[in-house]
């Protein structure tokens, strides 16, 4: 009996275990462009939203996503329907993702799953 019970513990823990992304380092978005091409977690203040076109939304993390120095956060409509409203403007938020550079020479995450960006 014990030992049944050691095994479905140990498989409980590894379920929970693969649903964890922990490859994922934690950064805050003033960091964010020292790690491009990176998966990594980016968290900030969203201060803007705006569609850019070609059925995308951009928000601004940390400064607007007009300046250089924002984190452009990319959010496809297909996602997009599955956020709430306010696409968490003035929240402070985590991103996952893969860290690309923006045409505005700052970086910029593409959310590809609603499940990749989180309020705190």
């Amino acid at each position: 009996m014990k030992k049944f019970i050691v095994i479905a513990l140990a498989a409980v823990f590894m379920i929970g275990m693969a649903g964890l992304n922990l490859s994922a380092e934690e950064v805050s978005w003033k960091d964010a462009k020292k790690h491009m091409g990176k998966e990594i977690t980016v968290c900030g203040k969203i201060v803007d939203a705006f569609p850019i076109g070609n059925g995308i939304t951009l928000l601004g993390m940390g400064v607007s996503a007009t300046q250089p120095a924002t984190v452009g956060i990319e959010i496809p409509d297909k996602v997009k329907k599955d956020l709430p409203a306010d696409l968490f403007k003035g929240k402070e938020t985590c991103v996952t993702g893969k860290v690309h550079t923006n045409p505005l020479g700052g970086a910029s995450i593409t959310i590809n799953k609603a499940s990749d960006i989180k309020a705190k």
